[in-house]
């Protein structure tokens, strides 16, 4: 082995260390228990199983999640009561509307994440 494999052999093994070190104290967060906890409320009650979330193969769960963040940034609704990416068939006054509402900045992020979990998941099971 070379001088500059065994170099890099080291500095990849420090890198490996320090990943898992640095995911051990974002696994320890609140947020990121938060946002687990999130993702298990969509499946456990509200049925958002992996067999419903696979029917959306057309972005509509990282849609949900970039609505949910424009009402976190506050993006003022038009006329029709949606925010300027609300998709037109989706209807303002739907359960998930009228809760998005009442969210507080920090639990529209949290559900936006878990929301895009959900995505990586469906996207991980068709790979």
């Amino acid at each position: 082995m070379s001088n500059l494999e065994e170099h890099n052999e080291k500095v990849t093994g420090a890198m490996i260390t320090t990943a898992v070190s640095s995911f051990e104290e974002v696994k320890a967060s609140k947020s990121f228990e938060l946002v687990a906890i999130e993702r298990s409320a969509q499946i456990m009650l509200h049925r958002r199983t992996a067999e419903i979330d696979d029917a959306h193969t057309k972005k509509q769960l990282v849609q949900g999640a970039f609505i949910t963040l424009e009402a976190y940034m506050g993006l003022a609704p038009n006329r029709s009561g949606r925010t300027p990416n609300w998709p037109a068939n989706w209807g303002v006054e739907s359960p998930w509307h009228k809760k998005l509402k009442k969210k507080k900045p920090r639990e529209k992020l949290v559900m936006a994440a878990a929301l895009i979990l959900a995505e990586i998941d469906r996207l991980d099971r068709i790979e």
